[in-house]
């Protein structure tokens, strides 16, 4: 069992972001709650994840990142999105016709050829605005088809699985009303509850969230989460991400879903380490008392970490130089 969600995502700054959000659980006669279910694809501006048949979605969506990755035109940003859809509906399409169907009685091909289903979606810088299908197989015509999700009152959220996308809905309007809907993390928190439900025994819906984010900027990251709370292990694509590699993902609190801060509560004292334009951002991210400020986006906090990790590293070159010289001259 699978659970994927796309939505857009209002932020305090009044701007807007598309969000990708699916467990981490494949089965094939067994549970591993460690599989990839979001992928990048070698162009930034878009994601696709899947629900079904992890046999079915991997050929594919592997195919489909080789093939972007060989076409000049398709990894071009500049190519419309709707374009690189229109290549996922061909290719896939032709990767089910070419499954080796022999041994199926003929009223089994079609459960047989859709058995994984798709969202697909991104940045279309040509309309300035984001676009998200639903890729899946009709039986009818015998080819996979698109059907967009419009993300608005009607259908604020896009989902595929094995939960009734329409009970979902159902959920978020609880929660957030009917009319001039702007949702914030909402569908992250669904699924997460969905995730840790464990009253449904034989519920696939398992493993730590994989989120990423596309911009308006035509740029998209993935992010991690700490699992199962604040408490536990940063995870990132399903794993634990352990030692070093922590240090370059930013982490989503899965009580409050929102970005952990790591950034210090009061100005550090670095500028020995810094050059005038780094002081410079970093004072813009402190107020007069050299508190942190509240209202920092996702992209300042981003700089302000890695410029501290980048003094901490110089930091401890300067310690191993002090301890090797004297060694040197003994």
């Amino acid at each position: 069992m699978t659970l994927c969600a796309a939505w857009i995502h209002h932020t305090s700054t009044d701007d807007q972001e598309l969000v990708f959000a699916t467990d981490s659980c494949l089965s094939a006669g067994e549970r591993w709650e460690a599989g990839v279910k979001l992928f990048e694809l070698p162009r930034k501006d878009c994601f696709i994840c899947f629900a079904g048949e992890t046999s079915r979605a991997y050929p594919m969506i592997l195919n489909l990142i080789h093939s972007i990755e060989a076409s000049p035109t398709l990894k071009n940003p500049q190519t419309d999105l709707l374009d690189v859809m229109r290549h996922a509906e061909g290719l896939f399409t032709d990767l089910a016709q070419a499954i080796d169907l022999s041994d199926l009685s003929s009223r089994d091909y079609d459960d047989a050829r859709g058995a994984a289903k798709f969202i697909f979606g991104g940045w279309r810088w040509q309309t300035s605005e984001f676009y998200v299908w639903r890729l899946a197989y009709n039986s009818t015509s015998e080819r996979f088809v698109t059907e967009r999700c419009f993300l608005d009152d009607s259908e604020p959220v896009c989902f595929i699985g094995d939960l009734e996308s329409d009970d979902l809905i159902v959920e978020i309007y609880e929660e957030v009303g009917m009319a001039d809907i702007q949702l914030n993390m909402q569908p992250l928190k669904l699924l997460i509850r969905k995730i840790r439900d464990i009253s449904r025994a034989t519920s696939g819906i398992r493993g730590a969230p994989q989120i990423g984010k596309i911009y308006r900027s035509g740029n998209s990251k993935l992010f991690g989460v700490m699992w199962q709370s604040i408490e536990g292990k940063p995870h990132y694509q399903s794993r634990p991400v352990l030692g070093i590699q922590n240090m370059v993902h930013q982490y989503f609190d899965p009580d409050t879903c929102e970005l952990i801060n790591n950034c210090p509560g009061r100005k550090p004292d670095v500028g020995d380490f810094l050059n005038e334009d780094e002081q410079v951002f970093i004072s813009l991210c402190y107020n007069e008392d050299d508190d942190l400020k509240l209202d920092l986006n996702e992209f300042q906090r981003g700089k302000l970490q890695e410029i501290l990790r980048q003094v901490a590293y110089k930091h401890f070159l300067n310690t191993v130089t002090m301890i090797e010289q004297p060694e040197a001259e003994s």
